[in-house]
């Protein structure tokens, strides 16, 4: 079984973790799992958090340009605030332990 097989293309057409963990019976941990795993293995599966006029939030394959731009910028945001609170973690712990 393949995540990107329950996808459609277009964020338009995104589909939630909720609704694939559901339609899946997957766990929240091995949905990422699985997702991930497609990812490297060169699957574009897409993701956006937020809502607008183009799309909703959730899980898609890639139709436009876009599209692709959109779940980029999306992973870097994360990748920017995932390092952000690593440092806060690494200076709380020169604080504390000196090292």
């Amino acid at each position: 079984m393949k995540i990107s097989d329950y996808l459609s293309e277009g964020a338009q057409s995104a589909r939630t973790a909720r609704e694939l963990r559901e339609s899946l019976h997957l766990k929240d941990y091995e949905l990422r799992d699985a997702i991930r795993r497609e990812r490297l293995d060169g699957e574009p599966i897409c993701s956006r958090m937020h809502t607008d006029d183009d799309g909703k939030a959730g899980y898609f394959l890639p139709a436009t340009d876009a599209d692709y731009k959109t779940a980029i910028m999306h992973l870097r945001s994360r990748e920017k605030e995932i390092r952000t609170v690593r440092k806060a973690l690494e200076k709380a712990y020169k604080e504390r332990f000196g090292a």
